[in-house]
């Protein structure tokens, strides 16, 4: 179940990349009534269905949608997760996928700019606005990048009610030598979450004994 919603949220991530974080949590669905479910078990057969019933007519598109599914099957293997289920969805995830988008995006105005010169504009004028809009996005985008502090405090800022960000972002303003600043935010971090506490002394307790 929780398989499908991730595949959902992959392919709405790469349609529409707005709102990215670096780290956003994830729920595992309720049940199979859960819109996500639905919503990435009929992508999914959209794009099964399209890969092979396209195999001879167009097979760039078939190519395009394996370019997307492949890489993008390992994110989806749940069990592999190191960090839990919250942190199973990552936006990294979607550099090699995003191939298959652009190559199913470039065989899409190729095809648009076959049908006269009024097409041909109309393609010039949606890659212009999409190489605008994503350019101005990753330009504003680019200084949370910076480093671990300007990240963890992206994170912290967009989910206030997440334990894991506020606590990083607690670690990241001690590292900036901000101490007060950083134990505030893990007081508020315990506070959402008082299993974190259990959490670092375990972990403090298997380094002590490791030496």
């Amino acid at each position: 179940r929780s398989a499908l919603a991730l595949f959902g949220a992959y392919a709405w991530k790469t349609v529409a990349p707005f709102g990215l974080g670096f780290w956003t949590p994830f729920a595992p669905p309720s049940g199979f009534g859960d819109p996500r479910i639905l919503g990435g078990a009929a992508v999914a057969l959209l794009l099964a269905g399209g890969a092979w019933g396209l195999r001879r007519r167009a097979p760039g598109v078939s190519l395009a949608i394996a370019l997307f599914a492949v890489p993008l099957a390992p994110a989806l293997y749940l069990r592999g997760l190191n960090q839990g289920i919250e942190a199973a969805f990552a936006e990294r995830y979607l550099y090699l996928p995003s191939a298959g988008a652009v190559l199913a995006a470039a065989i899409g105005f190729e095809a648009l700019t076959s049908h006269g010169a009024h097409a041909r504009k109309l393609a010039a004028g949606l890659v212009a606005s999409i190489v605008l809009v994503f350019g101005v996005s990753t330009w504003l985008r680019n200084p949370v990048w910076r480093d671990s502090l300007s990240l963890w405090e992206d994170a912290a800022r967009r989910h206030p009610e997440n334990a894991i960000a506020r606590q990083n972002h607690g670690f990241a303003l001690f590292h900036a030598k901000r101490v007060e600043e950083g134990r505030e935010e893990l007081r508020a971090a315990v506070a959402l979450d008082p299993s974190l506490v259990g959490r670092d002394v375990a972990k403090g307790a298997h380094y002590v004994s490791a030496g």
